[in-house]
């Protein structure tokens, strides 16, 4: 085979290459992770907001919410909106945390905070914090995951 011929089927392969990873660059679907953190909604009650999450990114990859747990058996829900990176390999979410206070006459849940979260498009990895405006002994808490999901 001629070296030009070679040149000609070495870029096609890098073409087809480049191609299929953007496809597969997607983080829409359903991602997993923890947290770690806790607060104090009422004097005594500890919880551990985003100890264990599953969240799903949308299609269009503009939404991000899902449910958290702890192992007390607290839980809430969390939904965060895309918002601007400087970085063209990650997206970043902003939005609300809440918790289902069982203390609560109301079936709405309580609004617990704010968080951010960072996607990383290659790694399918991405961590964030969330913020409480309830005592907190750690002020912020952490979260960490990965992509589990199409």
């Amino acid at each position: 085979m001629s070296n030009i011929k070679k040149i000609v089927l070495s870029l096609v392969a890098i073409v087809l290459l480049l191609g299929a990873s953007s496809v597969s660059a997607s983080l829409a679907g359903t991602w997993r992770g923890e947290g770690t953190g806790s607060c104090f909604p009422h004097p005594g009650m500890e919880i551990y907001p985003w100890q264990d999450w599953k969240g799903e990114i949308s299609e269009k990859e503009d939404i991000f919410k899902g449910e958290w747990r702890d192992k007390a058996g607290n839980h809430g829900t969390f939904e965060g909106k895309l918002v601007p990176s400087p970085i063209p390999e990650e997206r970043r979410f902003e939005g609300e945390w809440t918790w289902d206070d069982p203390l609560s006459m109301s079936i709405l849940p309580v609004v617990g905070g704010k968080f951010k979260m960072i996607f990383c498009i290659y790694s399918k990895e991405c961590k964030g914090t969330w913020m409480t405006h309830w005592i907190s002994i750690s002020a912020v808490g952490s979260m960490q995951g990965k992509k589990v999901a199409d």
